[in-house]
């Protein structure tokens, strides 16, 4: 799969090698993989982890293998949520991807916003876009992973950033 159509994806993909070596991964999966704690537990000899992999994806990767292992007839796909920060959830998916001549880890990564609660929206009357928007923001997306994972173009997230901005200077405008 060539990479330019893996970053147009709304939801962040890695694919490893079956010893965890990274093929191919697109910048919504390094975001998020950049904000996840990294791992700290000793791989097995038939893994090696990557530095960057987080730990909750190094155990998701390692579930899969020992799955195969386990049952190695029927596919498996572990799944897993985990908090990123207050606002905002990672919910993870792992597999074997069978190719015809090679397997893979194929590992989906998505955020899951948590916009209801984020204080400061009730005051802001911020739509639930603009809410998506700014939860992304707050937890460090750059301009670009908000417009993947959004499925909108840069210049919207541009535009609801303004909006967002503008709402809270009148609200801080109110408040005086």
């Amino acid at each position: 799969m060539p990479e330019d159509l893996l970053e147009g994806l709304p939801i962040g993909l890695l694919i490893l090698g079956p010893q965890g070596s990274l093929v191919l991964s697109n910048s919504c999966a390094r975001s998020i993989c950049d904000r996840l704690p990294k791992a700290s537990e000793p791989a097995p000899h038939h893994f090696s982890c990557p530095n960057f992999l987080p730990q909750p994806i190094h155990r998701m990767c390692r579930a899969v293998i020992e799955s195969r292992d386990l049952f190695p007839e029927q596919p498996v796909i572990i799944e897993d949520v985990v908090p990123l920060d207050s606002f905002t959830k990672i919910q993870i998916r792992a597999r074997w991807l069978e190719l015809e001549t090679d397997s893979y880890l194929l590992v989906m990564l998505q955020t899951e916003p948590q916009a209801q609660s984020m204080p400061e929206i009730q005051p802001l009357q911020l739509t639930n876009r603009e809410a998506e928007v700014w939860q992304l923001r707050r937890a460090g997306y750059p301009y670009k992973a908000i417009a993947a994972q959004l499925q909108i173009t840069l210049n919207t997230v541009k535009k609801h950033i303004k909006n967002i901005h503008a709402k809270r200077e009148i609200a801080k405008w109110l408040k005086e």
